[in-house]
């Protein structure tokens, strides 16, 4: 008879406890949404795009984060000129990590120059759409700046598509590798 009543008052002891943890977990799932931390979504907008697009013209609309806008006067791979620009000289300038992707809308724009990477720009002029081939180190102009044909060009992306190769390292045998 004592075996009976322990396992009768151990089942009642594991139902309280059952049924009062039920309710609480009910309570805690009718939390008001405004408690509720928000999911970061990355949308690939451009972070202060109106704040850019005010100082220099340039709208730098949406990429993957490795092209951003920096100073001229400091480090940077990319740099386009454009008539229309609100910067010193005409110009901006952008960093680039690795490869990357940009859309920017830049009026008037008529050269891009290439500091250590590789790259392909989107550019619009006349209602036709070209792709231009970037190397490294080197420019490439333009819409206004073919003085065969000037005509007015709007650069609408950039992609780069390789930086440069490693530095010549020399092997443990004193040769230089390639």
């Amino acid at each position: 008879m004592r075996i009976r009543k322990s396992v009768t008052v151990t089942a009642a002891a594991m139902t309280v406890a059952v049924g009062a943890y039920t309710p609480l977990a009910a309570a805690t799932s009718d939390t008001p949404a405004d408690t509720v931390m928000p999911y970061a979504v990355e949308d690939g907008a451009y972070p202060y795009r109106a704040d850019i697009l005010e100082l220099t013209g340039a709208d730098l609309i949406a990429g993957d984060g490795n092209i951003t806008f920096t100073s001229c006067s400091g480090t940077y791979n990319i740099k386009v000129w454009a008539r229309n620009l609100k910067t010193d000289e005409s110009r901006i300038c952008f960093a680039a990590e690795g490869t990357g992707y940009l859309s920017v809308s830049i009026p008037r724009a008529y050269r891009i120059e290439t500091e250590d990477r590789d790259i392909k720009a989107t550019v619009s002029i006349e209602d036709t759409t070209e792709e231009l081939t970037v190397p490294r180190d080197t420019s490439k102009g333009f819409g206004e700046a073919n003085m065969s044909d000037p005509k007015q060009a709007v650069l609408l992306e950039m992609r780069v598509t390789g930086t440069s190769a490693p530095a010549n390292t020399p092997s443990s045998a004193g040769e230089t590798t390639h």
